[in-house]
């Protein structure tokens, strides 16, 4: 959270979270047939490793008993009080102090009143509320960084109340294309709703679903998670927002079962890095066979690492072809970082028929062989020195293939006109 400007909403911020997030395997102390329906995280993520891999979001479910908090799923203990939930949080936070957390606290297997609830929130951790943000009201992160910020599921108890905010959480329907729709459709809306918005609005997006006995969470989520990171991959949410000015998708909470990194990575993927505003966006284009514009595809090798990189030969701008350039270590060294996808351009290592392929880096971090020059119309990665072109190969009708010449000198399919887009946001 870092990178991201200060006077940024926390409503216009794509955050990784957790359900039940206490909820990990072993933790319930129940038979395994009874614990796999309990269990909504791996047993070694304990909200401190969930914090190191990156998710800001937890969701805490308090039971009352003998005037403290523990911590329940459903009926089920797991074997963790209030007091450890909110130490893991201040010990990290005192170490991380440009990061926030978000956390529900919601009433669960208790019958206490709202104001008996209160009065123990007040009293018995009322040392812990110097962390915490207990206003109402959506803040900017630069008013809560090194803060637990409060998302309130108990009326009496101050914070965001969640009744205020937009929550997606069916958990009954275990159809995977169902449940697909309404996340995604849910994280289109919250693009769409927080679009550079004056009027910031909290989105809550749920992942989970069980059905027992026929469904775990375990089981659902195995089979979703990936499929939901291809989309996101894919470019969910990207669609919503103005390419050519770098714009990233508001995507809100996406709170996970058996989180991967992958997928928080993908959510990182889409915030705006302060760093990079207001560095200006190019179109490139080759004009050897025609004017066809460079963009990176959808298409990605079976790992889902590699992204294939082409010239769109029907011509004209496509949203996946905007293009960032960042200066790092000398004059006319940059990085090349696609707009759509938050990605590094990269040359690879595999060479045939003297084309060395080019990609980009799904994992959205740049290396060495992502430094390229630009000069004289020419763009030449340093690395591997060879220079970017137009292939006369066609991947397919409409797609040019775009390789860097592995022999190392210049080509005449190696001119690239850059034309100056939008500043970005």
């Amino acid at each position: 959270m870092s990178c991201i400007d200060d006077r940024k909403s926390i409503a216009h911020i794509s955050i990784p979270g957790t359900h039940d997030s206490c909820a990990r395997k072993g933790a319930s102390g129940q038979p395994s047939g009874i614990d796999a329906f309990v269990a909504t995280q791996n047993p070694e993520c304990t909200l401190t490793k969930q914090l190191e891999d990156g998710i800001r979001y937890i969701d805490i479910r308090c039971c009352v008993i003998d005037g403290v908090f523990t911590v329940h799923h459903d009926k089920f203990f797991l074997n963790i009080k209030f007091g450890d939930v909110l130490n893991q949080c201040v010990n990290f936070l005192n170490a991380f102090s440009s990061e926030t957390i978000i956390m529900r606290i919601k009433q669960e297997n208790s019958t206490a009143s709202d104001l008996e609830f209160l009065n123990i929130f007040n009293s018995h951790y009322a040392a812990y509320h110097q962390y915490m943000y207990l206003e109402p009201s959506i803040p900017e992160i630069g008013k809560v960084r090194g803060k637990i910020v409060i998302l309130s599921d108990v009326s009496s108890v101050p914070g965001i109340s969640i009744r205020n905010i937009n929550v997606q959480d069916d958990y009954s329907n275990t159809s995977l294309s169902s449940k697909k729709n309404k996340v995604t459709d849910f994280v289109n809306n919250c693009a769409k709703s927080n679009r550079i918005g004056s009027n910031p609005s909290l989105y809550l997006n749920h992942c989970s679903a069980s059905n027992p006995p026929f469904k775990s969470p375990e089981s659902f989520a195995r089979v979703f998670l990936p499929s939901m990171t291809r989309d996101f991959k894919e470019g969910l949410g990207s669609q919503q927002v103005d390419n050519s000015r770098n714009e990233a998708p508001h995507i809100g909470i996406i709170a996970m079962d058996f989180y991967t990194r992958d997928l928080i990575s993908e959510i990182i993927k889409r915030n705006e890095n302060k760093h990079l505003k207001n560095l200006p966006i190019y179109s490139i284009c080759n004009t050897y066979y025609g004017k066809h514009y460079f963009y990176a595809s959808k298409y990605m090798d079976s790992a889902m690492k590699r992204r294939q990189v082409f010239d769109w030969e029907p011509g004209g701008k496509v949203a996946n072809g905007f293009w960032l350039l960042i200066p790092c270590d000398r004059t006319n060294r940059y990085y090349i970082f696609n707009t759509y996808y938050k990605e590094f351009l990269y040359a690879s290592s595999f060479i045939k028929d003297n084309r060395r392929t080019v990609f980009t880096w799904v994992d959205a971090v740049p290396t060495e062989e992502s430094k390229w020059i630009i000069n004289n119309s020419r763009i030449y990665n340093f690395h591997y020195a060879c220079y970017l072109y137009e292939s006369s190969l066609s991947y397919s009708t409409d797609r040019k293939l775009v390789p860097c010449w592995a022999p190392g000198v210049d080509v005449s399919q190696d001119q690239w006109n850059l034309v100056r887009e939008g500043i970005s946001v």
